[in-house]
């Protein structure tokens, strides 16, 4: 499987490393990676998900500090790259997903008039 390699555009705290390692030794034996995923774009911006499945080969991997994380390139050229924290959701923990530029376009036909583009 050939994925393209990309320069570091993914900046990461250490407690989102250290919960992201803790995931890659559950999942990673299960030939599941760490991905990043666009779970839906609104007026109040896109919404990103931590997701494990198996590699696919028009994916990118990012390496932060020795972590692999795969994505759709396209994900980095419209968000110019990604800031991953921990956050408390409702007593647990969670990977906090910020793109460094946020994107408003909608694709909710349904609730509001914005045209998509």
């Amino acid at each position: 499987m050939s994925l393209k390699q990309h320069e570091c555009p993914i900046q990461a705290s250490d407690l989102a490393l250290q919960y992201i390692r803790k995931k890659i030794d559950f999942y990673g034996k299960r030939n599941r990676v760490p991905k990043i995923l666009l779970a839906e774009r609104s007026c109040q911006g896109a919404v990103f998900r931590f997701f494990f499945s198996p590699a696919a080969e028009d994916e990118t991997k990012v390496s932060v500090q020795g972590i692999d994380l795969y994505l759709d390139p396209a994900l980095l050229e419209e968000y110019d790259g990604f800031n991953l924290d921990l956050e408390v959701f409702f007593f647990a923990r969670r990977l906090m997903i910020s793109p460094r530029k946020q994107s408003y376009q909608c694709d909710c036909k349904q609730k509001c008039d914005k045209a998509v583009q």
